[in-house]
């Protein structure tokens, strides 16, 4: 049996010719309803932003 301390997941969004993506670590099955998810920044593969 496995134990995790969270969930993760990854987001990508984009807004125009801007693309941002974050790794969301949280508790909630729903990370909108986590007000401690830490959202961290990353850099997606050029392949995948596009």
């Amino acid at each position: 049996m496995h134990h995790y301390d969270y969930k993760l997941d990854i987001s990508k969004k984009e807004y125009g010719e801007s693309v941002y993506s974050a790794e969301i670590r949280t508790h909630a099955v729903d990370f909108r309803e986590d007000l401690d998810a830490e959202l961290i920044p990353i850099q997606l593969p050029e392949l995948i932003e596009k």
